[in-house]
């Protein structure tokens, strides 16, 4: 089997379970689903840590000291044509070659934007790979 169908059948058999047991669902809410199957799949997995640093402090004390949050930078109106083709290209890379590693390439982008535009972008393939299946 290659890669591509191995990835398709894996989020369609975890999409088919999650989705069995519960009532008529619109699409958005499929979607959803999905988006959570996927973002489990290609989630980097936490490092085990010792709850202290070198300086003996703990997570907690960590998480608290002089971290302010930043605000959310508002995405652009239109996306960009060269975010479209990045997009494009590591979805199609997901889908029909590796999905680890079009993740790892759109993380290391850096972009928040572009990473996001991507989850979207897969969610929506998967979805329509998905039903299609169904169809036939």
């Amino acid at each position: 089997m290659d890669k591509e169908q191995n990835h398709i059948d894996q989020i369609k058999t975890a999409f088919q379970e999650k989705t069995a047991a519960l009532p008529a669902l619109t699409p958005e809410q499929e979607k959803q689903i999905l988006h959570e199957i996927i973002q489990e799949r290609i989630a980097p997995q936490p490092q085990q840590s010792s709850g202290t640093n070198d300086s003996g402090d703990s997570d907690a004390q960590r998480q608290t000291q002089g971290a302010a949050p930043m605000p959310p930078v508002p995405p652009p109106v239109a996306v960009p044509q060269e975010i479209q083709n990045t997009v494009k290209s590591l979805v199609t890379m997901a889908v029909r070659d590796d999905l680890y590693k079009a993740t790892k390439l759109a993380y290391q982008t850096k972009n928040p934007y572009l990473i996001d535009q991507y989850h979207d972008t897969l969610v929506n393939e998967f979805y329509e790979l998905i039903k299609l299946q169904e169809r036939s």
